[in-house]
């Protein structure tokens, strides 16, 4: 800091002082900073923590008997993602990686005014109950929500272009196509 102050006033202690003013308190709000952001991270707080997480956004534990964390987790993640989501299909998919963490998330918009979405990956038996017994997906005013489903690896396979009626990308896998 010194090195800042005008050559007249180096060897005023009042001035220097001063001057070290911001610094000081920059350094001291950036601390409180960085406890007040940790605090609120869903991903590492403790129930307690969670629990005033839970009062901000206005759920509460789902079950009297919850003592898993993880849970819980999901659900506070899924009711941040539908009130923060813009509901277009992107957004729906990013809200889904969000609740379901590293999953393949498909979502099929129907064109009848329904949609449903799909899970790449199997899910544990608590994130399928969340998902059934919450409605958190988020989803256009006026579209059904025709549930969700959940495609074995196995039923994934065949080129970009099978979608599209090739029969031989298509159906190549199971009947000995190229």
């Amino acid at each position: 800091m010194p090195n800042r102050i005008y050559a007249q006033y180096k060897d005023k202690p009042k001035a220097v002082a001063w001057y070290g003013i911001t610094p000081t308190l920059a350094l001291e709000l950036s601390d409180v900073y960085e406890l007040v952001r940790v605090s609120y991270n869903i991903d590492t707080v403790g129930s307690g923590q969670l629990d005033v997480i839970g009062q901000i956004v206005v759920i509460d534990k789902p079950y009297n008997s919850v003592n898993d964390l993880e849970t819980y987790r999901a659900l506070l993640r899924s009711k941040i993602v539908k009130n923060t989501s813009d509901a277009t299909i992107d957004g729906i998919i990013k809200a889904m990686q969000f609740i379901v963490p590293d999953n393949i998330v498909t979502v099929s918009d129907f064109e009848d005014m329904s949609m449903d979405v799909a899970f790449g990956l199997s899910l544990t038996p608590a994130k399928i109950d969340i998902l059934n017994s919450f409605n958190l997906v988020p989803k256009p005013q006026g579209v059904r929500f025709k549930g969700y489903a959940v495609l074995p690896l196995s039923t994934i396979y065949g080129a970009d272009d099978a979608q599209y009626g090739n029969d031989d990308d298509q159906y190549g896998f199971y009947f000995g196509g190229s």
